[in-house]
């Protein structure tokens, strides 16, 4: 079965394309389209690569991973546009250190310790990328995966609030935490490929 392709669409110069969450009728007439130029565009006739794909790579990161959270994950992987991979599931004490002595993380009391955090990051030309308009695709897909199995889920680019309780587009709750904070006279710190379950 095909993957579900939904949201708003995004092409690029390279002839790709993406899409952010939107309603799932209207999403399914533009990829339909999307996939018939890029098709007719072509001297063969030859398919469109999929997304969301997890590597060996992220099945190991996400051994250890708590049930829901990996349900979630595979639920997100199976109706995202934008492909994505677990760079980071479960970790070491060890893991954790590092992480805090580079700045990459600010607590030793990470819930990827117990096993209820993963980091999934844009893949983008076989690679890993920190890029925010693939993270917010892949925001909206978690979201919406989330409330399907019923998860409460905390995002990393809005600290403030429960991302599941939202509705807003991922963007705007990462400008509501920033301006916040800044309201509070503290720096935000904008973790956009964290997704952990929430403890509320």
């Amino acid at each position: 079965m095909p993957k579900t392709m939904y949201g708003r669409a995004h092409l690029y110069e390279s002839g790709g394309f993406s899409f952010s969450p939107g309603p799932e009728e209207e999403t399914a007439k533009v990829a339909k389209e999307i996939e018939e130029l890029i098709l007719d565009a072509t001297t063969e006739k030859l398919p469109i690569d999929g997304w969301g794909f997890l590597d060996s790579h992220s099945e190991r990161e996400l051994r250890g991973v708590s049930s829901k959270l990996e349900r979630v994950v595979r639920h997100a992987e199976d109706i995202c546009a934008q492909k994505f991979g677990v760079h980071d599931g479960m970790r070491t004490q060890e893991e954790q250190k590092k992480l805090m002595a580079s700045g990459a993380s600010r607590t030793m009391k990470s819930k990827h310790l117990i096993g209820r955090a993963v980091d999934l990051v844009p893949i983008i030309n076989d690679k890993f990328r920190w890029e925010w308009e693939p993270i917010y695709i892949i925001a909206d897909a978690v979201r919406t995966a989330a409330m399907r199995e019923k998860v409460k889920i905390v995002w990393g680019g809005a600290w403030h609030t429960t991302l599941t309780d939202r509705e807003e587009p991922p963007e705007d709750l990462l400008n509501e935490y920033g301006a916040l904070r800044r309201s509070q006279g503290r720096k935000p710190f904008f973790d956009g490929a964290h997704f952990e379950v929430s403890d509320t």
